[in-house]
Parts: C-alpha cells; structure tokens; sequence
C-alpha cells in the first residue's frame, strides 16, 4: 500500500466514533491500563472527598466539579451554545469547604455524570465537522481529546489523595 493510499485509508476513520471512544474510556468505559475517573470515585466517601490534603490546592470534590465544568464547556463549544449555564456559579474551579454529606456528595457525582452523558451526546449528534482537515475542526477535536485527557489526568490525582487519606487516618 502506498503512503498515500494509507493516508486515505487512515482519514476514513470515523474520528466522532474514536472521540466518543476515548471520552468514554477514560470516564467510564473499562480499559485495559487501569481505572478511570468514574470508577475511581466509585468507593470515594463524603468525607474523603471533601478532605483535603496538607498543603493541597484541591480536594476530590473540587476535583469533581472541575471536570464537570471542563466537559460543559467543551460541548457548549461544541454545540455553539453561549447561552448554556453550568450548574454552579463560576467557572474552572468551585471551592467545596463544608464539610459533605452522602447527599451532597452524591449531588456532585451526579452533576459529573449528568456533563459527561450530556457531552458524548453532543458529541454522536453534533452536525459540525469533525474530520481533522479544517482548522476549525482540529481545534474541537484537540478540545474533545483534551476532556479525555483531562479524565485521565484527575483519575491520578484522586488516587493520590486517596492515598493521602489513608495514609493520615490510618490509626
């Protein structure tokens, strides 16, 4: 096969398909090099996701919302939507203080789940084009890879912290 021939072969790939692949993968899908975000938050409790820390810029539910944020933002990029409003005020990252309860844990989840599905949604139903060729389209398609980055990014961090907590309360 000729190097153009691959070429051709190569940008037929449905790169919507693959996007949603590596979205999902890196959220909730299962994968073959370890957990992903949703799973890793699976047995995280209220009160270890709202510890944070020594020295630490941000907790695990901070961390929750954060994503989330990032997953709106791009399909509000995605679907041309400026109108769109996240469930919080603010934007990036939202502070979490108090102290959590299961309820108010479950709540944050619950808005990360909700982003994603709303995401891989835009995503199958987005009518813009997605094949790599145009700058316009590069651009999304770095932006969607990029949340699955970012999933997998935070799924380390989380990790992390769990250790950390472990490690502080272990009597």
């Amino acid at each position: 096969m000729t190097t153009t021939a691959t070429a051709q072969t190569l940008s037929t790939i449905d790169d919507r398909e693959l996007l949603l692949r590596m979205v999902e993968e890196a959220y909730r899908q299962s994968t073959w090099n370890g957990t992903n975000l949703r799973a890793s938050l699976q047995h995280v409790s209220a009160h270890q996701a709202g510890w944070r820390p020594p020295h630490a810029r941000h907790n695990i539910a901070e961390m929750v919302l954060h994503s989330a944020y990032w997953k709106f933002a791009i399909r509000r990029r995605l679907i041309e939507d400026r109108k769109a409003r996240f469930a919080f005020e603010g934007k990036d990252w939202f502070d979490i203080i108090e102290p959590l309860d299961d309820e108010r844990w479950a709540d944050l989840i619950g808005v990360l789940d909700e982003e994603h599905k709303n995401l891989c949604n835009a995503i199958r139903r987005t009518d813009r084009d997605l094949q790599y060729g145009t700058r316009t389209a590069r651009e999304l398609v770095r932006k969607i890879f990029g949340v699955a980055m970012h999933d997998a990014y935070h799924t380390g961090q989380v990790h992390l912290i769990q250790a950390q907590y472990a490690r502080a309360h272990a009597k």
